[in-house]
């Protein structure tokens, strides 16, 4: 789960009130600035809610965080593309909604009912530096 910050800041800037649910642990994080209220029926910075408020339970603070494919894997041939099942495909640097396949671009839109998604799983080494490696980046290390 990650903490969605627009709609923390829609707490913090009094904008919605937020449902006492027990989750006060949770709570914490969403407004560690402000002063809680748990003892009422809501939690509040501050100042009192006013009527017509708009209220949300806590879980309405996060999100769940998705993978972002780095790579597509083609599963059937292209001709058009000069390209076989099998063959990968990487996310445009300067066109964001689309993939490099050999020296064709395919739109991202069209690729779920062609490919498969190969996701990146970002890994911090002992210098400091953060890199990003594909699923068959990680299966190939594990085979040496």
């Amino acid at each position: 789960m990650k903490l969605n910050k627009e709609r923390q800041q829609m707490y913090l800037d009094g904008k919605v009130g937020l449902i006492n649910d027990g989750t006060v642990e949770q709570l914490w994080e969403i407004a560690a600035d402000c002063t809680l209220r748990g003892d009422s029926k809501y939690y509040y910075a501050k100042v009192r809610p006013t009527d017509g408020m708009e209220y949300h339970h806590t879980l309405w603070f996060y999100e769940t965080e998705t993978r972002k494919p780095t790579a597509w894997k083609l599963n059937i041939d292209v001709p058009e593309w000069d390209a076989k099942a099998g063959t990968v495909g990487i996310n445009h640097k300067k066109y964001e909604d689309s993939v490099q396949f050999n020296n064709s671009l395919s739109p991202k839109s069209l690729l779920p009912y062609i490919a498969t998604p190969i996701y990146g799983t970002k890994i911090k080494l002992e210098s400091g530096a953060e890199i990003e490696l594909s699923e068959n980046d990680i299966e190939n290390i594990k085979k040496l």
